[in-house]
């Protein structure tokens, strides 16, 4: 009788071991997804400021330009 209840036991403990391994492996697995997920927004963040930045410099030109054609065209009203 003890002998079973020991053979039940050490059962009973290899099945949690096996479910903690399968749901370690899981959290492996969206452990990944998270950081590809984090590398991608990453990625985006990057990519968002240089457009910004390109599109602060191109306002700022087009601004100069505006300048210019402002006094080109107070030439030809004076």
């Amino acid at each position: 009788q003890a002998l079973s209840r020991i053979t039940r036991a050490v059962s009973s403990v290899e099945q949690m071991s096996r479910q903690i391994a399968e749901v370690a492996e899981q959290q492996s697995v969206v452990a990944a997804q998270v950081c590809a997920s984090v590398q991608t927004v990453r990625d985006v963040a990057e990519s968002n400021t240089r457009e910004s930045q390109y599109l602060e410099q191109t306002a700022a030109e087009l601004q100069r330009v505006g300048a210019e054609l402002n006094a080109a065209v107070g030439h030809f009203q004076a």
